[in-house]
């Protein structure tokens, strides 16, 4: 009995030991956006716009942590196509959607407080989108695959309660059904942590 009580001692300092170790923070963050599609056979340039985003985060764990969250992003293109003829049609759009990402992180740099890092992140983000004309009607919503998953790479800092994130997102298969092309975008953001 006396064993089994120093046993259950033990475990609870080291599980204490261990929650006051691990840091959960959360927060939120806005930014720009500019997207860029590869060109092919029937996009023949495309140039993108600036768009904006919008994410709600949650982020657990002290060194090497696991972030996920919410976003709404709106990405601005505009495409020149030719639809294999001599003909070309330039369509404005915008394209927005709910992002879900799920990110491992690692802080490279972090003070002896605690209250500003360096971080690296990488992960997958599942999205869920519809797509908007401004100008033309080239492309419809059923142009567009409604799920897509997105690689996101990126790089942050946390300064005291600020957050600064620059994001590389692309896609795995083709954003757009009729011209089989990928999706980039990078977005900038700023934001604060609880």
């Amino acid at each position: 009995m006396k064993s089994l009580f120093t046993l259950m001692l033990f475990l609870t300092i080291q599980i204490n030991s261990y929650a006051q170790k691990f840091e959960i923070n959360y927060g939120a963050n806005a930014g720009v956006t500019l997207t860029k599609m590869d060109d092919n056979y029937i996009i023949t340039q495309q140039s993108g716009k600036i768009g904006n985003n919008f994410n709600l985060w949650i982020r657990g764990g002290r060194k090497l942590f696991l972030q996920t969250g919410v976003g709404l992003s709106n990405l601005n293109m505009s495409l020149k196509s030719s639809n294999g003829s001599s003909n070309t049609v330039t369509t404005d759009f915008s394209y927005q959607m709910i992002n879900l990402p799920i990110q491992l992180g690692y802080k490279i740099v972090e003070s002896g407080l605690g209250k500003a890092n360096l971080r690296l992140m990488a992960g997958i983000q599942p999205t869920f989108g519809g797509q908007s004309n401004s100008g033309g009607a080239l492309y419809m919503k059923e142009d567009f695959w409604s799920t897509l998953f997105i690689g996101k790479f990126g790089i942050g800092a946390d300064l005291a309660f600020i957050t600064i994130d620059l994001n590389i997102n692309t896609t795995f298969d083709e954003f757009m059904k009729s011209t089989q092309s990928k999706m980039s975008y990078a977005s900038f953001n700023l934001g604060f942590k609880l």
